[in-house]
């Protein structure tokens, strides 16, 4: 009894914890991949990144963290965050569906996996919404931040939405958000 106790402990609980501390070990490493790129050090940063990608594969979104840096133009961003956005939520499961090799990620995309017991009622996300919002203000106006790295947390943050928002459906895909 003790061990079909702890068999049930080990592949339940702990074996899915491992994959969210897998996931936050990667985005760990990832911010300082990011910090490694804002301060110049141009091959740790992609020495960090692959070594976050060995730990969680969607860590590859690191590598936005260049172009993220240098898009000073926020509108203009903020315009190509949207059309992304509504890409990835109308084209990706269509075209995850279509590719038979990737079938087995469709589960993914309709909603079928889902956080157990997961009920909301949106307050967390819309406090973190306001606090994201006050962020971006108060670092578009600051000027003791120079201007990479305010680029860099702005378009993140627009960018992590845009995310979170198209894969709102998936409570597994809606961790990638996590990143930015």
């Amino acid at each position: 009894k003790n061990l079909e106790n702890f068999l049930g402990f080990f592949l339940y609980f702990y074996w899915e914890s491992l994959s969210i501390i897998r996931q936050y070990i990667a985005i760990a490493i990832s911010f300082l991949a990011a910090y490694k790129w804002i301060v110049g050090d141009k091959k740790l940063f992609f020495l960090l990144t692959g070594i976050a990608v060995l730990f969680h594969m969607p860590a590859f979104v690191t590598l936005t963290i260049p172009l993220f840096s240098k898009w000073k133009f926020r509108w203009s961003f903020v315009i190509f965050a949207i059309i992304f956005s509504i890409f990835l939520k109308l084209a990706l499961s269509h075209y995850i569906s279509s590719i038979d090799q990737f079938i087995k990620y469709q589960v993914y995309f309709d909603g079928t996996i889902l956080a157990e017991g997961e009920t909301s009622t949106g307050l967390v996300l819309y406090i973190r919404l306001l606090l994201s919002l006050s962020i971006v203000y108060l670092s578009n106006i600051s000027n003791v931040i120079d201007e990479s790295r305010k680029n860099l947390l702005i378009n993140g943050m627009i960018f992590g939405y845009a995310v979170f928002f198209a894969l709102y459906d998936s409570t597994a895909l809606r961790r990638l958000s996590y990143y930015f």
